[in-house]
């Protein structure tokens, strides 16, 4: 009769086992914040052809408006501010000698973009001013500079300290100077962050670029 009994009930544990649905307590992977673009086809930074200038009768200088391709109100205001400033630099191509070019870097979660107004006084190159744009696209904002080097593990007052491991000079000191006054960072392809800053005295410029992380 046991026998009999312990059948019975191993039937039933097979029945009704085999129908409950077998669950894991396995955490669903989070999905990537994807920022919306403005040309769907386009990279995360694209170009507008603006205006070409016949200079002296021989060189063509082409003028192209970057654009990032994040469409929300604060890259918005980014782009307005670019196309502002670049269209307000015009005269001084003719007037100043000033040629403004690009250099741009896109990886998987920046869009760095230098624009670069080299100065020419009677064909001789003057010196180089720079405005650069880090864009995280993780959430789509222009990221300054403190906040790029806590992404990247770095603190502000450690890069003195950077630059005297890189910089084999004996002014050195002159350097972390010249960095103090002012400096840059961007990302390129391969995400290497890159300091960049200028060493200016009466006779010359110096341009400092290091990849710091």
């Amino acid at each position: 009769m046991n026998k009999k009994l312990f059948i019975i009930v191993f039937l039933l544990l097979v029945i009704f086992g085999c129908g409950k649905e077998v669950t894991t307590d396995t955490k669903e992977e989070e999905e990537p914040i994807v920022v919306k673009k403005i040309k769907e086809l386009e990279d995360y930074l694209y170009f507008d052809d603006y205006k070409s200038f016949n200079m002296d009768g021989l060189d063509i200088y082409k003028l192209d408006i970057p654009v990032i391709n994040i469409d929300n109100s604060n890259i918005s205001s980014v782009n307005t501010e670019i196309k502002s400033f670049i269209l307000s630099s015009v005269n001084d191509v003719f007037i100043k000698g000033r040629y403004i070019t690009y250099d741009y870097y896109i990886n998987k979660e920046y869009v760095s973009l230098l624009i670069k107004f080299s100065n020419y006084y009677n064909g001789s190159f003057e010196g180089e001013n720079v405005l650069v744009y880090n864009i995280d696209l993780k959430n789509g904002v222009n990221i300054d500079n403190k906040s790029l080097l806590k992404s990247f593990l770095i603190d502000e007052n450690e890069l003195p300290m950077v630059i005297r491991n890189k910089l084999d000079s004996e002014d050195v000191e002159y350097s972390v100077t010249s960095m103090k006054n002012e400096y840059y960072l961007y990302i390129d392809n391969d995400s290497k962050l890159h300091l960049l800053f200028f060493e200016r005295n009466d006779e010359e410029q110096i341009k400092r670029d290091l990849i710091i992380n």
